[in-house]
C-alpha cells in the first residue's frame, strides 16, 4: 500500500491481472463470477484513475514557462474535476496489462 493507505496502481493492476485470470479459468459458477467481474470493473476504474492523475502531474510538470525555462511544479486541484471532466480523462487512459492480448 502506498502512503496514504491508497491501494498503488501496481497492487490494483495485480488484483485485476489476478481476477481475469480466474474468470478465464472457468472455475467460477455464474454467480460468483458475475461478483468477481464486478470487481474488476471497479478495479479497471480505480487504475484509469490512478492514470489519470498521473497524466495530469506530467501535464503540469512539462509546463515550463517558456521565457524562463522553469519548470512549474504545482500541483492541479484533480479533486476540483466536474464529472464529465473526470470522466474525459479516464476515458484517455486506458489501462493496460503486462501482458497484451
Amino acid at each position: 500500500m502506498s502512503s496514504d493507505s491508497s491501494p498503488t496502481f501496481e497492487e490494483t493492476l495485480k488484483k485485476l491481472e489476478e481476477i481475469v485470470s480466474y474468470l478465464e479459468s472457468g472455475k467460477a459458477d455464474l454467480d460468483t463470477s458475475l461478483v468477481k467481474y464486478e470487481e474488476g470493473v471497479r478495479l479497471l476504474r480505480q487504475c484509469r484513475n490512478i492514470l489519470a492523475r498521473a497524466e495530469q502531474k506530467i501535464e503540469i510538470l512539462r509546463g515550463a514557462d517558456a521565457e524562463t525555462g522553469e519548470i512549474r511544479t504545482e500541483s492541479a486541484d484533480l479533486d476540483a474535476l466536474t464529472a464529465d471532466e473526470t470522466t474525459a480523462v479516464r476515458g484517455n487512459a486506458p489501462c493496460r496489462s503486462k501482458n497484451p492480448g
